[in-house]
């Protein structure tokens, strides 16, 4: 795979995490705070990944950042472990509010099957992107 699709779709994963965000803080928890933290700390985790694999098109960011960055792009295995940690980090995600409303023990149906499908399809989403980058 180009350096150029490996980059633009991990950005697109990070965009998919951006929405998952947006639609799980739409649905009330019942851990709201300790929601946020995870969120938070979630997508700075997917803002390094980006910044990694992107810095070698930002001359400002420090030579050894840059050189990491052409090390990730050019090696086929760091690119899947950048890969599998960009699923790791959407599907956590996707499974917070999940968890977080069963362990609360305020189980909403509709809301659910809603995460649920939100879960599964974004899973689905980076099983397609990951299957492109093993052909």
């Amino acid at each position: 795979m180009r350096d150029e699709v490996f980059k633009s779709n991990l950005v697109c994963a990070f965009i998919v995490l951006i929405f998952i965000t947006a639609i799980q803080s739409l649905l009330p928890s019942a851990r709201m705070v300790t929601m946020v933290i995870q969120f938070s700390i979630l997508i700075i985790l997917h803002s390094c990944l980006v910044l990694v694999t992107t810095a070698e098109d930002y001359k400002c960011l420090p030579l050894v950042l840059r050189k990491a960055c052409c090390w990730i792009n050019e090696t086929y295995a760091a690119r899947n472990v950048i890969i599998f940690v960009s699923i790791l980090i959407n599907f956590l995600a996707a499974m917070i509010n999940i968890v977080s409303t069963i362990q609360g023990r305020q189980i909403v149906e509709e809301k659910g099957e809603c995460l649920f499908v939100l879960a599964e399809s974004s899973f689905e989403i980076f099983h397609h992107l990951l299957q492109k980058e093993g052909s």
